[in-house]
């Protein structure tokens, strides 16, 4: 039997993976996203609830406005691979056919074990994403391939940005490269602000960011290793959740770092965000970036 199974996920036709305590539910029909990512069935991953199992038509206006709810575009929840940066992005939203778009879905390997999904070409960009989700040898512990191919005709300069949205609250940790790898991103409130809020902790390079309350901020860093952690709980289990890079000596990021968190102000998430370097690609070429995870018990 394959490891991945097609199910029915919050509405939406779905690919699920247990291992353990740990289950994921990988959604391709709206942007290939990691819907769930459970711990005994206590669902970590933020999931708009108003949006749950809609798939809309990405062409039709009005069917369009009313899942983006005011906003620029759908916040459906989960983990995504976006483009990056966003200052690149047209009218201020991810392009559709890669974010909600309907990807293709195939399971391959020995065991069934590795998910792939792939977006259709975009039509604004040329560009096609193909995600793939691996389980690694131990329960609990998957890696993440995206991919991303310029099928236009001329060169495009991105990174691939993992974008995960997870339910508040929960308490992300890094150790800084340096205290001067942390800036709060333009247009956010400063750091200042965070410590008067007792939204950061900073000890040296130890950072601790609590994203507890409804208050807009985004920081971006630098770690070593390059890796956030985030506590989370289910019930009165403490969890946590590792996302690890590869470093790369001198890269370039989109937006200044490969590590960003954000916290949201009216919602009830979080996010998460690592940046691959950025790179300059011509048409027909492509980019490959991992980004290993993990979900354990604190207890151990």
């Amino acid at each position: 039997m394959p490891a991945w199974q097609p199910v029915v996920f919050q509405g939406w036709p779905a690919w699920r993976y247990t291992a353990g305590s740990v289950t994921l539910h990988a959604v391709p029909v709206i942007g290939g996203r990691l819907m769930g990512m459970a711990w005994q069935g206590h669902e970590l991953c933020f999931i708009h609830p108003a949006l749950a199992g809609r798939m809309p038509d990405i062409d039709d206006p009005e069917a369009w406005a009313q899942c983006c709810e005011g906003w620029h575009f759908p916040l459906w929840g989960g983990g995504k691979t976006w483009i990056a940066p966003q200052s690149g992005w047209p009218c201020d939203e991810p392009w559709r056919d890669l974010d909600s778009g309907c990807w293709q879905a195939s399971v391959s390997g020995f065991r069934g074990d590795i998910l792939q999904m792939v977006s259709p070409v975009c039509r604004q960009s040329g560009l096609q994403v193909r995600r793939s989700i691996q389980p690694g040898p131990g329960d609990g512990t998957w890696t993440i391939e995206h991919q991303v191919m310029n099928w236009g005709n001329k060169p495009f300069t991105l990174g691939l940005w993992d974008v995960l949205m997870l339910r508040r609250p929960g308490t992300v940790i890094a150790r800084l490269t340096a205290p001067n790898t942390l800036e709060a991103t333009e247009g956010q409130p400063p750091l200042a602000w965070l410590a008067e809020q007792d939204a950061m902790h900073l000890d040296g390079v130890g950072l601790a960011l609590h994203c507890r309350d409804a208050a807009e901020w985004k920081v971006g860093l630098s770690a070593s290793p390059a890796a956030l952690q985030v506590e989370l709980a289910a019930g009165s289990t403490p969890l946590r959740y590792v996302r690890t890079l590869s470093p790369e000596s001198g890269a370039r990021y989109a937006h200044g770092h490969p590590l960003e968190v954000f916290n949201a102000p009216v919602l009830p998430y979080f996010e998460v965000e690592s940046h691959s370097p950025l790179r300059c690609l011509s048409p027909g070429q492509s980019l490959i970036w991992r980004v290993e995870e993990s979900l354990r018990c604190d207890r151990m």
